[in-house]
């Protein structure tokens, strides 16, 4: 759904908890918001870091790789790999993290690259719009949705 209408269909919520920049709230209250709204799918949008700097790379996680959830991935870090020329890190089943055990929907983490890398840094601060655009792809690919280049 797009932002405009969340904004109508969800008046109280501010617009800054709907596209994830509000950082006091608790990974329970943004799995029961979720679980609380029509949501058809939950995609939480992250950077990594390691203390190896030579770690670098998208990956994607999921609950389970035998799901809905895992095809959605698998679209998602395929565009990105693409687009932004990231490293396949693989879509890695986690079923300990909180936002894709507790969702009630499909729910997938993307670690689009690593800050702690220097050449993934370059990517995060320079090529925020393929990120987001290769994302957008991801989407419309696994919702078999066309669309031009």
């Amino acid at each position: 759904m797009p932002i405009p209408i969340l904004m109508f269909e969800y008046p109280d919520v501010p617009l800054d908890t709907v596209v994830g920049t509000d950082q006091s709230s608790s990974l329970r209250a943004r799995v029961d918001m979720a679980n609380d709204w029509p949501a058809d799918y939950f995609i939480s949008i992250h950077v990594n870091s390691n203390p190896n700097p030579a770690i670098n790379g998208t990956e994607v996680y999921v609950y389970s790789l035998e799901s809905t959830a895992a095809e959605l991935a698998h679209e998602e870090l395929d565009s990105i790999v693409a687009f932004v020329g990231t490293k396949d890190n693989l879509v890695r089943a986690n079923p300990s993290l909180y936002v894709l055990r507790r969702t009630a929907m499909p729910a997938i983490l993307v670690e689009l690259a690593y800050l702690s890398n220097p050449q993934d840094a370059v990517k995060l601060k320079n090529e925020q719009f393929r990120f987001a655009f290769a994302m957008y792809i991801g989407l419309l690919n696994y919702f078999n949705l066309p669309y031009e280049l």
